[in-house]
């Protein structure tokens, strides 16, 4: 249960960076940010 729930919000958090990339294709600091969170 726990297993599956951490791979769901691990999952959940790759899809917000993906989102924060297409939102960000023509700004390159704020892919610079993202990349820094990871």
């Amino acid at each position: 249960m726990k297993q599956s729930r951490k791979h769901i919000e691990f999952k959940e958090k790759v899809n917000n960076i993906i989102q924060i990339y297409d939102d960000n294709k023509h700004n390159p600091a704020a892919i610079a940010k993202v990349e820094a969170k990871l």
